[in-house]
């Protein structure tokens, strides 16, 4: 069985289309609606990466970035957002670990081709 991916999203929708995509391409993926959820998968499992969508409902996506960086340090973490943030969010979802960062407007190919980036990348 391959590595799991942590998809950690709040919107039912979104969650639900890339879980089920991901699954059909071959991947084992965990998901979370929330922070609570995320960190209770992330330090029970050892996921080959997170994506992590920066607004949750109870803990900003930045704030969990930094605990899951703090867990595991080597856990690739991909930042997706649909809604408006400034260079300087970006800026520090990088500085403080995040491999990279989609706007939410992502097509599931480009999750896909940015997580294979990543993952390669760790190998």
């Amino acid at each position: 069985m391959r590595e799991p991916i942590l998809l950690v999203d709040d919107e039912p929708l979104v969650r639900n289309v890339l879980k089920d995509y991901l699954w059909m391409k071959g991947y084992y993926v965990l998901a979370a609606e929330n922070g609570a959820q995320a960190l209770n998968i992330f330090s029970q499992t050892e996921p080959a990466l997170v994506l992590l969508d920066l607004q949750l409902p109870d803990i900003a996506g930045l704030g969990l970035l930094a605990q899951m960086k703090l867990l595991r340090p080597q856990t690739p973490v991909l930042i997706f957002s649909g809604r408006g943030h400034s260079v300087q969010q970006v800026d520090d979802a990088i500085r403080q670990g995040a491999a990279g960062w989609i706007a939410k407007s992502f097509t599931t190919e480009k999750i896909l081709w940015e997580m294979q980036r990543v993952l390669a990348r760790r190998q």
